[in-house]
């Protein structure tokens, strides 16, 4: 499914998909018009083989942008641009720009080349369930990626197993720490090979099972990329080192 040739169509409102299978979504634009702070601006509910591409998804005020749900199988988020996510209240935790709650039956997850900023009430990518360990999300691998300026830009917790991140650039963190690892108990976490700045430090494991050394491989931090702009149409590293991370890695 995709836009017509030369036209960039925006859905404005709540959008729900269901089970969605074996399709392609490319430029399936989607912003907030109104709605309830407990309603997610876009969600996918399961499904098999669906792709999500090269679209731009912005501006809830509500618990995320986009939330992933349901066990999807062989399921990919790549080439979107997926930002400022307002939120609908004080807290400054509970809006995401990417909420991946898969579940844990989840299989075969690909989120890459994607550019997220602006979580000021939230994460850029939460990877996690409701709370407990028998949620969270599962089997995913997150690869060159580019978030920048959340509360945290990354969450991992309750049960979420399997997860492979790498190639990313992860910065600008409000409360500090680019990673948080949140009351994490599930196995087979790795996070590898990544760029971060603007943080005072790389990962978080306060009250968590699973703990920080336990879960990081070689990532360079702090490394400032020296970004063009903080502007949608930025984000491009200046830094060569850092030019082999992130959305745009060459």
């Amino acid at each position: 499914m995709s836009a017509y040739p030369g036209e960039w169509p925006v859905i404005q409102g709540l959008v729900a998909i269901q089970d969605p299978r074996y399709v392609t979504l490319n430029g399936f634009n989607v912003t907030w018009n109104s709605g309830g702070y407990d309603e997610h601006m876009f969600k996918i509910n399961g499904g098999t083989d669906w792709v999500l591409q090269n679209s731009e998804i912005w501006g809830a005020r509500s618990f995320a942008n986009l939330l992933v749900t349901g066990a999807p199988q062989r399921w990919v988020i790549r080439g979107n641009v997926i930002h400022d996510t307002i939120g609908g209240e004080s807290d400054v935790n509970r809006s995401h720009n990417l909420y991946a709650n898969t579940g844990l039956d989840a299989t075969a997850g690909l989120i890459e080349r994607n550019l997220f900023f602006n979580a000021t009430h939230g994460t850029n990518l939460k990877l996690a369930g409701p709370g407990g360990s028998d949620s969270g999300a599962a089997n995913i691998l997150v690869r060159y990626n580019t978030l920048y300026n959340a509360t945290q830009p990354m969450l991992i917790g309750d049960g979420s197993r399997n997860l492979t991140i790498e190639r990313n650039i992860i910065g600008g963190s409000a409360r500090g720490n680019l990673v948080r690892l949140y009351q994490l108990t599930g196995g087979g976490i790795v996070v590898r090979d990544n760029v971060g700045f603007a943080g005072s430090s790389w990962c978080d494991d306060y009250d968590s099972t699973v703990v920080c050394g336990t879960v990081n491989g070689a990532n360079v931090f702090p490394w400032d990329p020296r970004f063009d702009s903080l502007a949608g149409g930025g984000f491009h590293p200046q830094d060569g080192t850092a030019a082999a991370y992130g959305r745009y890695a060459r």
